[in-house]
């Protein structure tokens, strides 16, 4: 197989969708090219003018066809058929950069989703088992039509912004781009894409299991049968799912994919959140309530909250107290929504029970007594990151990417609204 270029043409859309050409293969379509995805074609204005950049697979013999006629045959090269096409056509390079680093590369791109990356362009790879430096990066962004990130990753600074001016999508492999990208690309019109939706699979079907599991006294039947109880009792019986109410404290993505799981236990669905509208909440299956109506009915309680002023100990000593005796509280969203120090007073009565993947300082330290108290399940914030995760939140941006540069609407899109309720 011959080499792969990138070509600009003065006419917006002329080479259409482009593919691999193999060897001694008719390719007939509607449009030159027009045989299936293999690069891109992203229209873009210029100060002159508008063009399309499209990459093609060239090999020394094939022969190609436009509408059913013949243009050319075998042994042509790439410049010279190009010319044929416009002349005063270029070559264009669409540079890439990917900021995972070198380790953890295959833990975010199975071969499928590796290979439908290298077709968008040149790749620019972290080689180092680090992230890149944040020189590294400004260097490596300059000439850069898109950049890939993830947890770790060097932030792209206003400053950064300044040099990078083809730069025009930043794809995060992971979630919140609160401390990935400056505000100020939002205003240049830079795409940022973010795995939010991936993740937000994992953390709530982390929460379906965390409700199983206290609801079910996962903890306290192991431990007993690993300890001196002989056999069943009935401190030991399960309280079932099924009729429970279910509290959500804000309806974002994961609350949302979390009412999707739990549709077969026909619980009750109410929730506080002042900026869902009541149309959609309805749609959702679930009643809007003041927040304090909501931790008094609930009998599981799950917190969705962003990290910003307004939500900081926003449930404290007050709220905590409302809860009813043997409710679940669920805390996956960010460890200073709750007062902790209240939080443990509260646990101390064993009134209630808390499943907490967050907290106001991770590590969680050692001599914290969360880790002690029988009626807490404690995980050390790993609710939305597993292999399977990774693996999709990978995939997901990869396709996304594609659309993008095809000049399809995307599906992972964050808007400067959005970033401002990120943490």
């Amino acid at each position: 197989m011959g080499p792969s270029f990138y070509f600009r043409t003065s006419r917006d859309g002329f080479l259409g969708t482009c593919c691999d050409i193999s060897e001694k293969t008719k390719v007939r379509g509607s449009s030159l090219f027009d045989c299936g995805v293999y690069g891109g074609n992203r229209s873009r204005s210029t100060d002159s003018g508008r063009y399309s950049l499209c990459k093609v697979t060239f090999l020394d013999k094939h022969e190609l066809w436009d509408n059913g006629q013949r243009v050319e045959s075998s042994g042509m090269h790439a410049s010279n058929f190009i010319w044929q096409l416009e002349e005063g056509s270029e070559p264009v390079t669409r540079k890439i950069v990917v900021q995972i680093q070198r380790n953890e590369l295959s833990a975010f791109l199975e071969p499928d989703a590796w290979e439908k990356l290298q077709q968008l362009g040149e790749l620019v790879v972290n080689p180092f088992d680090r992230p890149f430096t944040a020189e590294e990066l400004e260097s490596h962004l300059e000439d850069a039509s898109a950049c890939i990130s993830t947890w770790g990753s060097s932030s792209i600074t206003k400053e950064m912004l300044e040099s990078a001016t083809k730069l025009e999508l930043v794809a995060h492999m992971a979630g919140s781009v609160k401390h990935v990208i400056a505000a100020e690309a939002f205003d240049r019109g830079i795409t940022v894409l973010s795995g939010g939706h991936a993740i937000a699979q994992s953390v709530a079907e982390s929460i379906v299991a965390l409700i199983l599991a206290v609801g079910h006294r996962i903890k306290l039947v192991d431990e007993s049968m690993r300890g001196n109880v002989s056999w069943k009792s009935p401190a030991m019986e399960a309280d079932e799912l099924r009729g429970k109410t279910v509290g959500f404290i804000a309806l974002g993505m994961v609350a949302q994919e979390v009412i999707r799981l739990l549709q077969p236990f026909q619980v009750k669905f109410i929730a506080y959140d002042p900026y869902m509208k009541s149309e959609k909440a309805a749609a959702l299956g679930v009643e809007l309530l003041p927040l304090h109506d909501v931790l008094t009915r609930a009998q599981i309680v799950s917190l969705h909250l962003p990290m910003i002023p307004e939500t900081d100990h926003m449930i404290g000593r007050e709220e905590l107290r409302l809860l009813q005796d043997d409710c679940l509280l669920i805390n996956t969203s960010r460890g200073s929504v709750i007062h902790e120090e209240a939080l443990i007073g509260e646990l101390r009565t064993n009134r209630f029970f808390a499943a907490l993947d967050v907290f106001e300082q991770e590590p969680l330290p050692l001599g914290s007594e969360l880790r002690r108290l029988p009626n807490v399940l404690v995980r050390p914030h790993i609710a939305g990151v597993n292999p399977s995760s990774r693996m999709r939140i990978g995939r997901a941006l990869v396709e996304d990417m594609h659309r993008y540069f095809n000049g399809e609407p995307i599906e992972h899109g964050v808007s400067k609204a959005r970033l401002a309720l990120m943490t």
